[in-house]
């Protein structure tokens, strides 16, 4: 199976490390951590930190009982026990495939977006 995904995840920042510091402690060099594509802090208007992070092109199924995806499962659970996150799941069909949680309620930071846009250019 190789379907792949772009994902974003948006935490604070001791959410983050805390999930950081087991993935890497359980996967070791291995760890979708020492992978990522995009890391990067968001502060919100009160000055609390986020982290803004994700991979690209990733093969990401859940519960696929595969031992090289069992950090997939970990990140998904951890996720769910976090207050605050927000998720984006873009698979390789834009329109079709898009999945988002958001729980940021009470947050200021400036979460996720997903833009679709035409493109206007002319192709020869």
């Amino acid at each position: 199976m190789d379907y792949r995904s772009d994902i974003r995840i948006l935490l604070t920042n001791k959410d983050y490390f805390d999930l950081k510091d087991e993935c890497i402690a359980k996967y070791g060099d291995n760890s979708h951590f020492n992978k990522l594509d995009r890391e990067e802090t968001r502060k919100d208007c009160n000055g609390k930190r986020y982290i803004y992070f994700g991979w690209d092109c990733i093969e990401w199924h859940i519960n696929f009982n595969n031992e090289d995806r069992k950090e997939v499962d970990l990140i998904e659970e951890r996720l769910r026990e976090f207050e605050e996150y927000h998720k984006v799941r873009i698979g390789e069909d834009i329109i079709e495939d898009i999945e988002e949680e958001y729980h940021l309620e009470d947050s200021l930071v400036e979460p996720i977006h997903i833009i679709r846009a035409f493109v206007e250019e002319e192709i020869e």
